[in-house]
């Protein structure tokens, strides 16, 4: 059985629930993403881990973080699908809208005036 075939059926389930085009776009993440570890002579789900990760996101190096994220959560899902833990590396692509901290609300520079 090869990589491909393993990945069809989850794919195809996961398409078949939820808002559609989404799920097209996440179900053809998957599959590139299962594509380019082929490549690199995966066999299997199990048998994917840092180094294919890395180099996906490596190769892709022009993608916005927006992008970047949105495989990271495709590549998440398709793990999820197969009751795997997804491979380790995915958690170094932080969201691209997120917020390092809450403003200071003391440093604003309008403060209400006290009484």
């Amino acid at each position: 059985m090869s990589i491909f075939d393993e990945v069809k059926p989850l794919t195809l389930r996961y398409i078949r629930h939820g808002g559609k085009k989404n799920r097209r776009r996440q179900a053809e993440k998957m599959r590139a993403f299962v594509k380019f570890c082929a490549g690199m002579g995966c066999r299997g789900l199990g048998n994917i881990g840092r180094k294919h990760v890395q180099a996906f996101f490596a190769a892709h190096t022009k993608w916005t973080p927006s992008t970047r994220y949105a495989y990271r959560l495709a590549v998440e899902n398709l793990f999820e699908l197969a009751g795997l833990p997804p491979p380790h590396g995915l958690s170094e692509i932080e969201h691209p809208r997120k917020n390092p901290s809450p403003p200071d609300p003391l440093s604003h520079p309008y403060r209400p005036h006290c009484p």
